[in-house]
Formats: structure tokens, C-alpha cells, sequence
């Protein structure tokens, strides 16, 4: 692809086009959205009215999938094709909500500050500075930017949908450090993430060849690896992970194995299973099972050359916000 097209941005009335293109080629990444946000219309409409709407235009006329990724014979099949790697058509209509909201979003009204006093309550004592917004390239280390589930160079996600669950399996193969495309610069640091159901399928039995293919593809690629481990993230049906004394027809996805452990689930007021099967963090088994994982990991690659760092998660959906974890627990876990 040229540089040229790279840079490019497109018209508004190409952006329009290319979201009609996918939702009439591709009518089933769409099927759970209000038929109104299916028309040509609405989305002319959504995207031209107010400050927000606009900005929301200029975004998506720098998308990959609008501008040098954007199918030169649009089909079925050529759309299909940009936006099942990884993630699946489904991103799409992800996507739509995700620009429908920044859309529509309303600035939040301020009071004018003529003092600094002003912004702050009379018994405070510590004054708390609110920076400018930049749009200025940090390149400190950690404090610029980061591939996300990607390298230095790979191509990029089409849309403004990312995915926590699809960490990288595939991994180039570079002679050279190539550049990203040309609004974004280089980076030192690719950002990993995995589910523990990918890394552990089997209790003891560990898929290390992601990690160290990770690492590998990252110092090919001028980088160093920042990798986050997730006890599990997005709901999934997973009927192999049912246990005999568990009722729950949505699973999310932790190893199947782990499940028949007798390992505890949360439960709702009335002390039943949640609708959601997800796992009890105070349950002592949840500790142990998680934890022979990290130790096994930490065996393995403490100290490793192309490893920058480990964001620690230990609980909860991506491993944020950390699940149930009770104080103790988490200091535990952490």
C-alpha cells in the first residue's frame, strides 16, 4: 500500500459509504443494533450535528478501515476479510456504538475559574493541577505509546474496537524494524495480554510458545514486552467447563479445568449461582490454582532480557478492578 494512502483522509461522504457498504454486505455483524441505526440518515445526521459530532467525523476519516485498509472492490467478501482477523465481524457493530456515543456525547459544563482557589472546596489544603490536554508524542518510557496486541509495524486494527481476550498468535517474521503507518510513531514497548485459559488449558500443562514467540517478536522488532496475564475476560459458552453441581448457561472464560476443581462460583443474595458463572477470589483453590500459574511463569522467565515489565492482575474481569477479592485477599493475590 502507498504511503500516500496512508496519509490520506477520507471524505465524509466516504465514511458514510464504507458504514453503509458493511451494514447492507454484512447484515449479521449489525442484527443487534435499533433499526434506525442501520440507515444512511442516522448517521449522517449523528455524525454532522454539534461539536462532538464532528469531532467524532474527523476521527473516523483517519480510520484504517475508511482510508488505506478500506476494500478497493467493496463485497461481501473483501469486508469480511479486513474484519474477522482476531476479533470477528461482530467488532463492528461494537464499533458503531462505540462512535455513536463519542458522538453524542455532551461537554460537561464548567464554571468559569478566574482563580485558582476557585476550583477548589474552601477546607482543602492541597492544590491539585489538571494539565492541558496534548496531542504532543511523549516519548518518556511508558508515558508514549504502545502496540497493543501487536508489534512495531504490524498492521493495526481496522476499526476503534481492541480486544483484551485476543493476545497475538500469529508473530511476523521481520528482516528490518519497519515503521507503523504514518500518523502514529514508532514504540519501544508492545503491550501483550492473554487469558490464563490460553496460557494454562491444561492444569500443569503451560502454552508457553506464546509468550516466548512474544518476546522474541517483540526484540525483532525493536521492542521490549509488557505482558498482562487475565484470570479471564469476555463472556463465552463454554459447556465443557460445567461442573455436575453448577447451574449457569453462560460461562466466562477461565481454563475448563479449573472448574472441576470444585473451585467456588459467586453467588447472589440469595446464595445461588449468579447468572454469570465467574469465580469466587476468596475461595482458597482460586489462590492456589492462579497462583501455581505465576510462580510457573515466574520460574521460567524472572529476569528475562526482552521482558520490560508485568501488569499485575490478579482478579476480576481483564484482571481489573479485582473481582470479589476481599482486603486481605487481594493483598494475598498482589
Amino acid at each position: 500500500m502507498s504511503a500516500d494512502r496512508k496519509s490520506v483522509k477520507a471524505s465524509s461522504k466516504q465514511v458514510i459509504d464504507c458504514i453503509m457498504q458493511v451494514i447492507r454486505l454484512l447484515p449479521e455483524s449489525v442484527e443487534d443494533l435499533p433499526e434506525g441505526m442501520r440507515t444512511r440518515r442516522y448517521w449522517e445526521k449523528t455524525l454532522s450535528c454539534g461539536d462532538s459530532g464532528r469531532r467524532a467525523m474527523e476521527l473516523l476519516k483517519e480510520l484504517p478501515a475508511f482510508t488505506f485498509m478500506r476494500p478497493a472492490k467493496p463485497s461481501a467478501k473483501a469486508w469480511r476479510k479486513l474484519l474477522e482477523k482476531d476479533i470477528g465481524i461482530s467488532q463492528f457493530a461494537n464499533f458503531l456504538r462505540v462512535s455513536r456515543d463519542y458522538a453524542v456525547k455532551k461537554p460537561c459544563k464548567r464554571k468559569a475559574i478566574l482563580r485558582w482557589r476557585d476550583a477548589f472546596g474552601i477546607n482543602e489544603t492541597r492544590q491539585r493541577v489538571r494539565p492541558e490536554e496534548s496531542d504532543d508524542y511523549l516519548p518518556n518510557p511508558h508515558r508514549g505509546t504502545a502496540t497493543f496486541q501487536r508489534f512495531q509495524g504490524d498492521p493495526v486494527y481496522p476499526t476503534l474496537v481492541s480486544s483484551d481476550t485476543h493476545g497475538p498468535v500469529r508473530f511476523p517474521k521481520q528482516g528490518r524494524i519497519k515503521d507503523n503507518i504514518a500518523y502514529i510513531p514508532r514504540s519501544t514497548v508492545a503491550y501483550c495480554r492473554w487469558p490464563w485459559a490460553w496460557l494454562e488449558p491444561e492444569k500443569g500443562k503451560y502454552n508457553w510458545e506464546l509468550v516466548d514467540n512474544a518476546l522474541a517478536a517483540a526484540r525483532k522488532a525493536g521492542q521490549t514486552a509488557q505482558l498482562r496475564f487475565q484470570p479471564y475476560t469476555m463472556t463465552s459458552s463454554m459447556p465443557a467447563a460445567r461442573g455436575k453441581s453448577l447451574n449457569s448457561d453462560e460461562f466466562v472464560n477461565m481454563p475448563p479445568w479449573y472448574w472441576q476443581t470444585g473451585a467456588a462460583s459467586l453467588k447472589n443474595s440469595a446464595g445461588q449461582p449468579c447468572r454469570l458463572l465467574e469465580p469466587d477470589h476468596n475461595d482458597p483453590l482460586y489462590a492456589r490454582h492462579f497462583g501455581d500459574f505465576v510462580r510457573a511463569f515466574a520460574d521460567r522467565y524472572d529476569g528475562h532480557p526482552d521482558l520490560e515489565s508485568i501488569d499485575v492482575a490478579y482478579g476480576g474481569s481483564c484482571g481489573e478492578e479485582g473481582g470479589n477479592s476481599s482486603s486481605e485477599t487481594a493483598a494475598a493475590l498482589a
